[in-house]
C-alpha cells in the first residue's frame, strides 16, 4: 500500500500556509491509530487516577478512579495542518487542526460509605447536525 504525500493546499489557504493531508488520515486511520489509540488511552487513564487521588478528600465520595478509558476504533480526523516557523534549526512545529467525533468508552467507579461502589459509564453517540 502506498500513500500520496501530497498535500491539498487551495489558493485561497496556501497565503496562510493551511493545507489538507488526506494521506495522513489515510496512514492513520490504516496503520497507525490501533497503537496510538492504546498509547493515549493508557496515558489518559494514569494521569486522570493520579490527579482524581489526590484531590480525593470527600465525606461521601470515599474514592473515585477510571477503571476504564478507550477512545473508541474511529480516529480523529486531521482537517488542516500548518506549518509554524521556528527560530531553531532542528525544529520544525506543525499545528493539527483536529475533529473528534470517536467512539469511546469511559467507566468511571466511586466507592461511597452509603452505597458501596457505583460503576459510571459514559455513553456517547453521534448526534445529526
Amino acid at each position: 500500500m502506498q500513500f500520496s504525500t501530497t498535500a491539498v493546499c487551495t489558493e485561497q489557504t496556501t497565503w496562510i500556509g493551511l493545507c489538507q493531508v488526506p494521506w495522513l488520515n489515510s496512514a492513520i486511520e490504516k496503520k497507525l491509530w490501533k497503537h496510538l489509540e492504546q498509547y493515549i488511552s493508557e496515558a489518559l487513564l494514569k494521569s486522570l487516577n493520579s490527579v482524581l487521588a489526590s484531590a480525593n478528600n470527600n465525606q461521601i465520595i470515599t474514592s473515585l478512579a477510571f477503571t476504564e478509558i478507550t477512545l473508541g476504533s474511529m480516529p480523529p480526523l486531521i482537517t488542516a495542518v500548518t506549518y509554524v516557523d521556528s527560530l531553531k534549526l532542528d525544529e520544525i512545529i506543525l499545528d493539527l487542526d483536529m475533529h473528534y467525533a470517536g467512539n469511546p468508552s469511559i467507566v468511571l467507579k466511586a466507592n461511597t460509605r452509603v452505597f458501596g461502589g457505583i460503576n459510571i459509564r459514559v455513553i456517547t453517540s453521534i448526534l445529526p447536525d
